[in-house]
């Protein structure tokens, strides 16, 4: 290869990276902006539903449970929204298909590492709230209700994991209709609804429970590990999807 070849392959390498960058780095931005007025309604939300509770002698356990079930949609519409906008001003000022996967997938990496550890230190505070009250704390929902540094890790691998899927179900959904139109849009968007079903099936937790418990006869999460594979099974289909649509998207399709 001549000397030119690798210059010229090197460069391209080198904006393709920085593209990647540039698209994560959007990404960040926006949930740190965003995140900066979610999160405090999510603590005062729960806030205010334990005073309830309390109040009416109905306190049962951890509120936090009721209210951190949003946060796997707030990512659903992060991924929804950010990526679909990127789209078009990426592709048109040159950057590569590939490299806008890799940003969304660094960029829904933030996402779930964000929200995992965010939802596990809310969990950690109200175990210590409920402990200086002198409150039972326990849940009924999610993948694991122990305490200490086990369950914090559970509930932050476990719930970034599941925020992780959901932002790249977003961005594939926004991507599904880009590429196929409104109608075989939708088609191919329900399907993609699959992994998150099975997210939350596995770690027993938001829409899906009920499912899980009428349909499957469930009455709790899987083991611990167990539902963590499952969830990375689920996130690895999602990525998959999103790397299938994104490689062929076009330029300028209309969505509706």
């Amino acid at each position: 290869m001549s000397t030119l070849a690798q210059t010229l392959d090197a460069r391209r390498a080198a904006a393709d990276r920085s593209a990647v960058r540039t698209v994560a780095k959007h990404i960040g931005g926006v949930l740190v902006g965003v995140g900066a007025w979610y999160w405090p309604i999510i603590v005062l939300a729960a806030a205010i539903i334990a005073l309830i509770q309390q109040r009416f002698d109905a306190l049962d356990g951890s509120t936090v449970q009721y209210v951190v079930g949003s946060a796997r949609w707030f990512a659903f519409s992060l991924g929804v929204i950010v990526p679909l906008a990127m789209i078009r001003p990426h592709l048109a000022a040159g950057g590569t298909r590939r490299a806008l996967f890799r940003g969304v997938v660094r960029g829904a990496g933030l996402a779930g590492a964000s929200f995992g550890l965010v939802i596990a230190c809310l969990y950690a505070a109200e175990q210590g709230v409920w402990r200086l009250l002198d409150l039972d704390w326990h849940r009924s929902l999610g993948l694991d209700e122990s305490t200490g540094a086990v369950g914090f890790a559970v509930n932050a691998v476990g719930e970034g994991l599941v925020a992780f899927t959901y932002f790249l179900l977003g961005a594939a959904v926004s991507a599904g209709f880009v590429r196929f139109g409104p109608w075989l849009g939708l088609v191919v968007c329900l399907s993609l609804g699959i992994p998150a079903v099975v997210a939350d099936i596995a770690l027993y937790a938001g829409p899906a429970t009920a499912l899980a418990q009428q349909v499957l006869g469930l009455s709790g999460p899987l083991p611990a590990l167990a539902g963590l594979l499952v969830v990375v099974v689920a996130a690895a289909a999602t990525c998959l999807a999103l790397h299938l649509l994104l490689r062929s998207i076009p330029v300028k399709r209309t969505v509706f």
